[in-house]
């Protein structure tokens, strides 16, 4: 059976402390389910399960950050003046949590979300969104540099499928590699239900 570089060093299995944690949403957008980021079905469940997580962090008055991808006037996908860049209604924002607007894969990167989840004193933070791929796997390893402990919830986490040449790499095997790979080092592994429960 393979091992993590966490396994093969003895770390010890971390759990989630919402006394001393952070909940990130990264790019749970309406351009998600449109056109050609669609994540169809694959992105639905994730909902789903970030809603169900979402409500428990609000009752454990857990501090919450929405992250955006915000992009020009001109540009084809998450277009500054569509409702492309609107969080899904699923998941709205309430009065007091945090709406932090990015322009690259890493939700840290010339943002202010580093200076405000400092400001709360917590160590560990909790990461949903999509895509699996790009701004989780960007913005987890960021996370990870500046010294949170990461739990990534796989079940609130989606991509789409992806050319290598002239191969399609399916999006199941995708999202897998992509929590494999952020497993390994980067994070800890959790479902939607591992909390929940």
């Amino acid at each position: 059976m393979p091992q993590t570089l966490l396994q093969i060093a003895n770390a010890v299995n971390k759990s989630i402390n919402w006394n001393d944690c952070n909940l990130l949403l990264i790019d749970m957008q309406n351009q998600y389910f449109r056109r050609e980021l669609n994540l169809k079905e694959r992105g639905q469940e994730a909902v789903l399960n970030a809603e169900n997580v979402l409500n428990l962090a609000r009752k454990n008055k857990v501090n919450i950050f929405h992250v955006i991808h915000v992009g020009s006037d001109q540009a084809n996908l998450f277009n500054c003046n569509s409702d492309d860049v609107n969080i899904v209604n699923e998941l709205s924002p309430m009065d007091g949590e945090n709406i932090i607007k990015k322009t690259l894969p890493n939700s840290f990167y010339k943002t202010d979300l580093y200076e405000l989840m400092k400001l709360t004193g917590k160590k560990q933070v909790a990461i949903m969104g999509f895509a699996s791929h790009m701004c989780v796997t960007a913005t987890t390893i960021a996370a990870f540099e500046l010294g949170f402990d990461n739990f990534v919830l796989t079940d609130c986490c989606a991509t789409r499928d992806l050319p290598l040449f002239d191969l399609t790499i399916d999006a199941d095997v995708l999202h897998k590699s992509a929590m494999a790979a952020l497993g390994d080092r980067y994070a800890t592994l959790l479902k939607s239900g591992d909390v929940l429960n």
